[in-house]
């Protein structure tokens, strides 16, 4: 039997080089398999989380005019909106009156200097006055605000109290951690300030 061996010694190696190639090859194939299939369900459950954290806002605008004398009116508008599907953070209101028969436009805006968070179910309400000298057409109001973990920012355009479109884009800063971060403490520090 040894003899076999020693006489076969270049044979057999050939033989053990091969099969340790195609092992090899097979553990290459299955690593990739395995990779694909990891890669896929990160990407399933990041799309599951992101879905269950978009926040979904409910929309609703109220504008009354009174009259003032001498074609002046007093336009007094009401922003209410709601978070439905998960919590958001409030970012900017603006609100844009275009002029019947006029390219001329006035535009309201309620900034949010510390990102006001809105729990779900919870409403955020805005209002102001202001004069004009002639009518207004029906309101354009868009609403940005993002996610608790200020991932992606979120802009919804309406049209009166109709939906028009959101758009949505992933914050593009490799230190966005950090700077939400240094910007949390700067809102606590200054709200410690405030009291």
């Amino acid at each position: 039997m040894w003899g076999w061996i020693v006489c076969n010694k270049d044979a057999i190696q050939a033989v053990i080089g091969i099969v340790t190639a195609l092992l090899t090859l097979a553990l290459v194939i299955v690593t990739f398999i395995y990779a694909w299939v990891t890669y896929r369900t990160f990407r399933t459950i990041e799309s599951d989380l992101l879905f269950r954290s978009r926040p979904i806002p409910s929309f609703h605008i109220h504008v009354s005019e009174t009259p003032r004398g001498n074609n002046a009116k007093s336009v007094f508008v009401e922003v209410k909106i709601e978070a439905l599907h998960a919590p958001m953070l409030l970012r900017e209101v603006a609100v844009t009156f275009q002029f019947v028969g006029s390219q001329e436009s006035e535009k309201i805006v309620f900034p949010q200097k510390r990102r006001r968070p809105i729990a779900v179910n919870g409403e955020a309400k805005f209002s102001k006055a202001f004069h004009v000298t002639r009518n207004v057409e029906i309101p354009v109001t868009d609403v940005r605000y993002s996610d608790l973990g200020d991932n992606f920012i979120f802009r919804s355009r309406y049209v009166g109290d109709v939906h028009r479109f959101t758009n949505k884009r992933r914050r593009q800063t490799p230190f966005a951690l950090l700077k939400s971060g240094i910007r949390f403490m700067k809102e606590k520090i200054e709200e410690m300030e405030d009291t």
